[in-house]
């Protein structure tokens, strides 16, 4: 079994990234429908933690797309470069 390029690894990136935001941000509303009804004071607390923890998470996702975009890039560049 070959291992997968890195385009495909980046492409596979791509297509998590938006799912794992949306969870991330669906996280507050699932507990909040899950316990059937609001705690003002915990779910408050709760959404600064998670919200903190969101843009920990935000943070790394960004700098994975960055790592991906220059991935790309030099991939991209070093194909051009062996086929002159």
């Amino acid at each position: 079994m070959t291992e997968p390029s890195a385009s495909h690894r980046i492409a596979e990136f791509e297509q998590v990234v938006p799912r794992v935001v949306a969870l991330l941000e669906l996280g507050p509303v699932l507990r909040t429908v899950n316990q059937g009804r609001a705690r003002s004071d915990q779910d408050a607390a709760y959404c600064r933690a998670s919200g903190q923890a969101k843009l920990a998470w935000a943070d790394r996702l960004v700098l994975l797309g960055i790592a991906a975009a220059n991935l790309r890039r030099k991939s991209t560049g070093s194909q051009s470069s062996t086929r002159r």
